[in-house]
C-alpha cells in the first residue's frame, strides 16, 4: 500500500450487528464481535492490540474500532460495521479501521 500509494482497502472483517448477534460469547460487540466473513473466524477481540492491526486514532481522535460515524453528527449515522485497511490516512501509519460498509473503496481478495 506504501509502494503504490494506495489509500485505502477494504478487508473481509465484519461487525456482527445483525440477527443472530446476540449471542453472549459477542459481547460487547465493539471488542469481541467481529470476524473475518470469507472464513467466519473470528477476529481477536479490540482491545488486545498488536503492531499493524487496529489504529490508535481515527476521524474522532479515538482508538479503533470506535464507531464514530453514528455518533459524529456528520449527517451518515452510518453504523461503522466493515474494516478497512487506511495507508496513513489519520497520520497512523497502515493500520485497520472500523468504516460504515457503504463507502466506496478497492479490496483485496
Amino acid at each position: 500500500m506504501k509502494v503504490d500509494n494506495v489509500e485505502f482497502i477494504w478487508t473481509s472483517g465484519r461487525k456482527c450487528n445483525f440477527d443472530g448477534c446476540d449471542r453472549a460469547d459477542l459481547r460487547p460487540i465493539l471488542i469481541n464481535g467481529w470476524f473475518w466473513s470469507g472464513s467466519g473466524v473470528k477476529m481477536f477481540p479490540t482491545n488486545r492490540r498488536f503492531a499493524g492491526t487496529w489504529s490508535s486514532t481515527g476521524g474522532g481522535g479515538r482508538p479503533q474500532p470506535d464507531n464514530r460515524e453514528p455518533q459524529d453528527n456528520s449527517g451518515f449515522g452510518e453504523d461503522e460495521a466493515c474494516v478497512a485497511i487506511l495507508n496513513n490516512f489519520y497520520q497512523d501509519g497502515v493500520a485497520w479501521h472500523d468504516v460504515a460498509c457503504s463507502h466506496k473503496k478497492p479490496f483485496v481478495c
